[in-house]
């Protein structure tokens, strides 16, 4: 069996101030009302996994850490650089992904095995977005404290995206001091992300294309089969068979294919939606080479 992703941990991002996940072994669902993070659990794995080049803002960090940012300014104005280091506050997604123990080779699987113990069947990965090695001086030297905290944020913030770096550790899970630095391409070897939005464009005939897909389907489907959901829940099949088609193409080793769908379909019933979750793995066995899911 390939490797799988068990349980993320979220810390600092936006509304995901402490938030775990476990994840099942095929669909994982996550309901709740606008406005409560499903989306930012999407964004933070695109920022860390799947961008080229990660930067965040100081609105992207969760609320309670702005009076952190304040804390540790006030701790170094006062000559406690250490505390103040230690007080800045980080974003962090830790995935924790677990393998068989006797699959003799570990594969890309490999750069992140940095236990010694045989019955270990797990490896951590912990991304963070946090102040650089030096920068402490620099992120707030040129900011002089003041009685205006909201004026005091806004200067450390426009300070973010040039003293603050993304780093990539492999986490003993037994002893968390025990790390080791690796590199996002290994990463992107064991994980690919692939996100499926909730607008996808059906009718959009702005890249040039003389029918767009939603024209085709009026040509495909019956009357009662061409409303705007069902047409939306084929466009989602063959968007997921692309992620899919693309990362057998480029994965030549077992890895973790995740793959986010935004809202299955608003125009549908809940129970269709539910159905049609359903049907996605099966959906995915259709596919050649579906054993390497």
């Amino acid at each position: 069996m390939p490797p799988r992703l068990t349980k993320a941990v979220i810390r600092d991002f936006r509304l995901l101030r402490r938030t775990e996940l476990s994840f099942t072994d095929k669909v994982t669902l996550c309901v709740g009302r606008n406005n409560t993070g499903k989306t930012s659990l999407a964004k933070l794995f695109e920022f860390f996994v799947a961008r080229k080049k990660a930067a965040l803002r100081i609105e992207d960090f969760s609320a309670d850490c702005y009076e952190e940012f304040l804390a540790a300014h006030r701790l170094f104005a006062s000559g406690e650089a250490e505390q103040a280091r230690d007080t800045v506050p980080a974003v962090t997604l830790t995935l924790h992904i677990s393998y068989e123990k006797d699959c003799g080779q570990y594969g890309p699987l490999a750069p992140f095995v940095v236990d010694l113990d045989p019955d270990c069947s797990e490896v951590v990965i912990r991304f963070a977005f946090g102040l650089g090695d030096g920068a402490l001086k620099e992120f707030f030297g040129g900011v002089p404290v003041g009685p205006d905290a909201r004026a005091t944020l806004e200067q450390l913030g426009r300070g973010i995206p040039k003293h603050f770096e993304m780093s990539v550790m492999a986490v003993d899970p037994a002893d968390e001091a025990n790390v080791r630095p690796v590199d996002l391409a290994d990463v992107r070897t064991l994980v690919r992300v692939d996100f499926v939005e909730a607008q996808r464009g059906l009718d959009d005939g702005s890249d040039g294309h003389a029918a767009p897909i939603g024209a085709v389907f009026e040509q495909l489907l019956t009357a009662a089969e061409n409303g705007l959901g069902t047409r939306n829940l084929v466009m989602i099949l063959l968007r997921l068979f692309t992620c899919y088609r693309d990362h057998t193409a480029t994965s030549p080793e077992s890895g973790i294919h995740l793959v986010f769908l935004e809202e299955p379909e608003a125009h549908l019933h809940p129970q269709m939606q539910e159905a049609f979750i359903q049907r996605l793995t099966y959906s995915v066995n259709l596919s050649p080479g579906s054993t390497r899911r």
